[in-house]
């Protein structure tokens, strides 16, 4: 049995702890738009889409109402690439993001909320995973920028490789965010707000209620609590009277192979199963609208589309197109044909730069899809969009590949600097020096040109499946099995240098802290990557090695003196040390550069604080005000306010951090509130909140900890 209630009740038992946030009137008279993002979402898991496999009445009422685009193709089956392209209008060889983590958004790169905050929208998002946090890029141009994300449980370090896990949150986080958000913003005009749900990617592990629907197809379950968590989106719409002024635009970022063409998740190859994409368009002003359209469209066109239904013009020309002509009755043969000529270009550079192997290249345009790679493969779409029949060799391959270079190099023109590029020679000679490539075979020019000297994604898919059984080993905590699994591959691939943070991060789940220490100090010694130099930065730090931390920091603002997560960090660094006058100084750093920075403006809040300047009280109402609802920022905050004298508004922010925080956040959220409780003489609060640690949590600390409080309060 669907579990709709649980997500809706988990909303409103959000919205009660923050009682404070009152309504405010109407909406305005303007038009706004929510934009949903679907984190790995296949097309054929949808009702709207034919799945007889999953149910998904929210998604299918939207579809209902709306335009559903039949052959939408993402630009990169990869979560920061794709994202970059639905919230700039540009494809790839444009927006320079080319993976997740180690490209930064340009700042120069048109972006769609910092285009309709400039014509007076609100602009909000709240995101769920790490890959489009604020540190990169993401939260240009948003007045609210929600990217509270918590580490793997058991993680010491934040990283976003593929093969060990991504900082995330649920989605009924998300919509409970957004609801609040709601409360407060209903009333003051409209808005344009991003929400983004990752329940879908792997590991598949759906709440409980949702893991019955399919036993034998877990991302089923997932499938089906995100289109419950989007139901309470909509109801949130509907109760504040703003459905018929709010248009929905449903796009996911990319697919999941689900070992179609013997691809595990997604990221590796360039198949419709993950390059095919959901995309729905509902705007209730619309007199009329196409139920479904089969023309070809990429989410490069979901900006254009948005601000064309806003009335807003682009400052300057996106390589997206608005999709209106063709969600509008009777479109014409001339649009249609336009939109069916035009290439939609798409790429994966993830096995080049996790795997040293080809990247991929390609488009779709007239029905044909084009394959650029070490081996090149051509699909005609009308007939085989599962991609059976290579017609490589023929008259329409010869046409495409020789139309491929000219495509490439239109969509560069004008191009913003970028945080990085396409791989440069010096990088292949890298990799090639390292070992990475098959048998150093093939120069520079020819990985550049030709791809022959880069091998195949296809043929060392047995690399990926022997990593994947190792991560498949510790989601079934057997760590240390994982472990030595990882030693054995290390052994082949000594300079692997995702093989190697695996094995320490393994060490430190398994508390070998000799180990762990040691297989990081290698990492750092050997590799110099920002995403390797980050994650060992953030062990050290956690560890209190604090001059190795630093070490990893500091090299990273010195190849990019703009870095601000690392230099938050750094001013984490400094707070750790004992000097809260240099992490005062860090963090202002930071802030001179993005202004809006979560971290560094709590960080700044907490140093003045220990430091005994009168200023942190201003600093923390100042990020209070701009995060309302970050749960670290509450928990803070309400320590601060409770050791100043002022228990009653501390409770609230207190109560908020536990309602919206998991893992080791939630843990020291819910013991400030116990003791806050015990404090202000209400001892059945305070059972209550160190009887759900035992429920909630397996630490032994933890739980010794709770059961010692229980103790003293005389709980037997």
């Amino acid at each position: 049995m669907r579990r709709a209630d649980a997500v809706r009740g988990a909303a409103a038992a959000a919205i009660l702890l923050a009682a404070a946030a009152c309504g405010r009137g109407g909406a305005g008279d303007r038009r706004s738009i929510v934009l949903v993002t679907l984190d790995t979402t296949r097309a054929d898991r949808l009702g709207c889409y034919g799945s007889r496999s999953v149910k998904t009445p929210s998604l299918d009422a939207v579809a209902s109402g709306g335009t559903v685009f039949e052959r939408a193709f993402t630009t990169a089956p990869v979560t920061a690439p794709a994202h970059a392209s639905i919230l700039s209008g540009t494809f790839p060889p444009f927006h320079q993001v080319h993976d997740n983590d180690v490209f930064r958004v340009p700042k120069q790169l048109p972006w769609l909320p910092e285009i309709l905050r400039a014509q007076g929208f609100q602009t909000a998002a709240m995101v769920a995973a790490f890959p489009l946090r604020a540190g990169v890029g993401f939260a240009r141009g948003f007045d609210y920028y929600g990217d509270h994300l918590e580490a793997p449980q058991g993680s010491l370090a934040v990283t976003n490789l593929h093969s060990i896990g991504v900082a995330s949150r649920r989605g009924d986080r998300v919509t409970a965010e957004f609801r609040l958000w709601l409360e407060e913003h209903a009333g003051r005009g409209p808005f344009f707000v991003w929400l983004h749900f990752y329940d879908p990617h792997y590991p598949y592990d759906p709440p409980a209620g949702y893991k019955t629907l399919n036993p034998e197809h877990a991302y089923d379950g997932e499938i089906a609590f995100m289109d419950d968590c989007i139901g309470d989106v909509r109801n949130a719409l509907a109760e504040k009277g703003l459905t018929d002024r709010t248009g929905l635009v449903v796009v996911a970022d990319h697919g999941e192979a689900l070992m179609d063409h013997g691809e595990l998740t997604h990221a590796l190859l360039l198949y419709n199963s993950t390059l095919r994409v959901p995309f729905v368009v509902r705007l209730p002003w619309l007199n009329g609208h196409q139920a479904r359209v089969r023309s070809s469209v990429s989410v490069a066109d979901v900006a254009p589309t948005v601000l064309d239904a806003l009335g807003v013009a682009p400052p300057a020309p996106l390589q997206g197109r608005s999709l209106l002509p063709l969600i509008s009755p009777g479109a014409d043969g001339d649009t249609l044909a336009r939109f069916a000529r035009r290439p939609l270009y798409f790429e994966t550079f993830y096995t080049f730069y996790h795997y040293g192997w080809s990247p991929l290249l390609g488009f779709v345009s007239g029905g044909w899809k084009y394959i650029h790679g070490p081996k090149d493969e051509v699909y005609d779409l009308e007939t085989d969009m599962g991609e059976v029949r290579n017609l490589v060799g023929g008259e329409q391959h010869r046409a495409m590949s020789a139309r491929f270079p000219s495509l490439e190099a239109e969509l560069r023109k004008g191009r913003p600097a970028g945080s990085r590029h396409e791989p440069t020679r010096e990088e292949v000679a890298k990799l090639q020096s390292l070992g990475y490539l098959a048998g150093g075979q093939g120069d520079a020019e020819a990985a550049l040109g030709g791809l022959a000297g880069l091998p195949s994604p296809k043929e060392h898919m047995d690399v990926y499946f022997r990593r994947a059984e190792i991560l498949g080993l510790a989601l079934e905590k057997r760590d240390r099995e994982a472990l030595d699994e990882t030693r054995r591959a290390i052994a082949a691939e000594p300079n692997n240098s995702l093989l190697r943070v695996m094995e320490a991060w393994y060490a430190s789940r398994l508390e070998l802290w000799r180990a762990a220490d040691e297989a990081w100090a290698g990492v750092v010694r050997d590799f110099s990557d920002k995403e390797v130099l980050f994650s060992a930065g953030s062990y050290f730090l956690a560890r209190r090695d604090l001059a190795r931390a630093r070490d990893c920091f500091e090299r990273l603002t010195a190849a990019d003196p703009e870095d601000v997560e690392a230099l938050t960090r750094l001013g984490d660094v400094s707070a750790a040390e004992g000097d809260p006058q240099a992490a005062r100084r860090t963090y202002e750093k930071v802030l001179a550069l993005e202004p809006a920075h979560r971290e560094a403006l709590l960080g700044l809040a907490v140093a003045l604080d220990r430091a005994g300047d009168p200023g942190a009280e201003r600093a923390f109402s100042a990020v209070a005000e701009k995060y309302p609802f970050d749960p670290s920022v509450g928990l803070n905050y309400g320590i601060y306010l409770a050791r100043h004298g002022r228990p009653a508004e501390a409770l609230g922010h207190l109560r908020r951090a536990a309602a919206f925080s998991d893992g080791d956040l939630w843990l020291s959220a819910q013991f400030t509130l116990a003791t806050w409780y015990r404090e202000n003489g209400e001892a059945d609060q305070a059972r209550d909140a160190l009887r759900e640690i035992e429920v909630r949590t397996a630490r032994p600390e933890a739980l010794t900890r709770a059961r010692k409080m229980l103790s003293e309060l005389g709980d037997r």
